[in-house]
């Protein structure tokens, strides 16, 4: 799955997924900071939902994300890794 088809269905499916969904949206390189058409973060649509535990695993992918300077370093369940 490509990095843009991985953050679609990441952004498709916050609210709903399950925390292993979303965990394997971002081990696919789905970007945890891209936004829908309404302007909405992954984390937006998991905070609306009220599901805490996708709401930290997304916390968590942006704020390694953001802390990588542009090279993502996020690499889930496995810890940090490769960038991608």
């Amino acid at each position: 799955m490509s990095p843009a088809e991985a953050t679609r269905k990441l952004l498709a499916t916050a609210q709903s997924a399950s925390l292993e969904k979303v965990q394997a949206l971002l081990d696919a390189s789905a970007d945890p900071n891209a936004e829908d058409e309404d302007g909405k973060s992954a984390l937006d649509l998991a905070c609306a939902s009220g599901n805490t535990a996708v709401i930290k695993i997304q916390e968590e992918a942006q704020a390694l994300l953001d802390a990588g300077a542009g090279k993502r370093q996020y690499r889930g369940s496995q810890g940090f890794g490769r960038g991608l």
